[in-house]
């Protein structure tokens, strides 16, 4: 008989939201309209009917208002209530589990904003799908899919594209190490200067 492999542990918040490790998306943003989270739900819809796998779940996580309830409806009208989770807002540490473990990050935002979820997934080595506008593009290198926001085609082939495509995740996860070797030696730089402030200006 072959030795058995321990069993994989789930993460506390992903057992209370019912999500499996590399078996969801996730979109963390407030509900204003300029988040674009209608679009994401048809684009999500679109990606369901093309063959996405049935245990692929889509977590748009923020704090709860007016329009999170709306959405909430929506996606219950398209059929995708079972496939589309509205945590509200989680504490720093769940969010950096929930992205550690997530299959991509959707960030079709269509505000003029960097995106600081878009740093986070890079610096992560977790894929990004992400609008082709302002600076993402720059700031995602080449961790990430582009798509127009304002084209749900695109939004839904990105959707499949994160979640099948393992040559995504493998220079994403080359990306985030680069990343976070790059980020460290910037803190310790940092902490040098702060411990000799003079040196810099003789």
């Amino acid at each position: 008989m072959g030795v058995l492999e321990p069993a994989r542990t789930i993460p506390d918040v992903l057992g209370r939201l019912g999500l499996t490790p590399q078996r969801y998306l996730i979109y963390p943003a407030d509900f204003q309209q300029l988040n674009n989270h209608e679009m994401l739900l048809t684009a999500f819809g679109m990606a369901c009917h093309q063959g996405l796998a049935a245990d692929i779940k889509l977590v748009c996580n923020g704090a709860p208002d007016a329009r999170q309830t709306w959405l909430l409806r929506a996606a219950h009208g398209m059929n995708l209530g079972d496939r589309v989770l509205f945590p509200g807002f989680l504490p720093s540490a769940e969010w950096a589990t929930l992205l550690s473990h997530c299959a991509g990050l959707m960030y079709p935002s269509l505000s003029e904003g960097v995106g600081l979820s878009v740093i986070e997934a890079v610096a992560a080595g977790a894929p990004v799908a992400c609008s082709n506008t302002t600076a993402r593009p720059k700031v995602a290198v080449n961790a990430a899919l582009l798509f127009d926001p304002r084209i749900p085609t695109q939004m839904a082939q990105a959707i499949i594209s994160l979640v099948q495509d393992k040559a995504l995740r493998a220079r994403s996860s080359h990306t985030g190490i680069f990343s976070n070797i790059i980020a460290s030696v910037q803190r310790v730089a940092q902490r040098l200067l702060a411990l000799f402030p003079l040196a810099s200006h003789k």
